[in-house]
């Protein structure tokens, strides 16, 4: 029965056209100085950067990389369309991109780090719009909430009959800033070597994202609750000029059948780039 119900619940989740989305965003606090976020990541189309990845649990180690092939602007938003391939295999593309959202100074905006956002895998919620800041100029990113109503779809009760219930997805995210050098920050640059005193910023951001029962109200999941939810928390540094040097991805996935999470996570460490100026 649990198995029918997980199986529901995926053909849900990759129906992109049922459901509706809707974002807030607070604006952060004002940059402590003037900067170029775009200075920090780099796009353009033909850039690249490689990158050595451990993926967990396993240690699995794997050659990561990432090219942008295209670029649109509407508005006040500059979008880049990016390859992702692990190992040569092209396995996601995915949008990124820079946009004011009425603040003076842009934000790199790309898919929330999330319990369905891995890039090292296809998933249909990068259509669902689930895309928030993630670099700033300021101390603080500011929080972001963004809700999508699921169609309704049959699920398993505590008392093992099948009942329709109406499904919600709700992610939050927050996170902050720091501003250093390559030396003070200690980081050991890629190939080829990365001057010293180039600028650094560092995020350190956190999402928990929720599957939640609307109706009715006496559903459940397996697990005898009415919602699962998972955390991630990302850490993020970009060198001026460079783009992201380094991530660190730590992941609770909660499941439906179970109260105890699944652990995993990863970290990216760049070897080399390129860059079309």
């Amino acid at each position: 029965m649990n198995m029918m119900f997980l199986l529901q619940l995926l053909g849900a989740l990759a129906i992109a056209s049922m459901i509706t989305s809707c974002s807030t965003y607070s604006e952060p606090e004002p940059p402590i100085q003037l900067c170029d976020v775009r200075a920090y990541q780099p796009y353009a189309v033909g850039s690249y950067w490689i990158y050595e990845t451990s993926v967990q649990p396993g240690g699995r180690i794997t050659i990561d990389s990432m090219v942008v092939t295209d670029t649109s602007s509407t508005g006040t938003a500059t979008s880049f369309t990016l390859r992702y391939f692990v190992d040569g295999s092209l396995v996601n593309e995915f949008t990124s991109g820079f946009a004011k959202y009425g603040s003076p100074n842009e934000y790199l905006v790309e898919q929330l780090p999330s319990r369905f956002n891995d890039l090292r895998t296809p998933t249909t919620l990068r259509e669902w719009g689930f895309q928030g800041p993630v670099l700033y100029c300021g101390m603080s990113l500011g929080p972001v909430s963004i809700y999508a109503q699921l169609d309704s779809i049959s699920v398993v009760d505590t008392l093992g009959n099948m009942i329709r219930a109406g499904l919600q997805y709700h992610i939050v995210s927050d996170g902050s800033h720091t501003t250093a050098t390559m030396s003070q920050l200690s980081i050991s640059s890629p190939t080829p070597t990365i001057d010293g005193s180039t600028g650094i910023r560092r995020v350190d951001m956190t999402t928990a994202d929720t599957v939640m029962i609307q109706e009715p109200s006496y559903a459940t999941f397996p697990n005898g609750k009415r919602y699962y939810t998972s955390s991630t928390r990302m850490n993020r540094t970009y060198a001026y000029g460079v783009g992201m040097l380094l991530e660190s991805i730590t992941q609770e996935i909660g499941v439906p059948t179970s109260t105890t999470p699944t652990m995993k996570g990863s970290t990216r460490r760049l070897l080399r780039y390129g860059r079309v100026k």
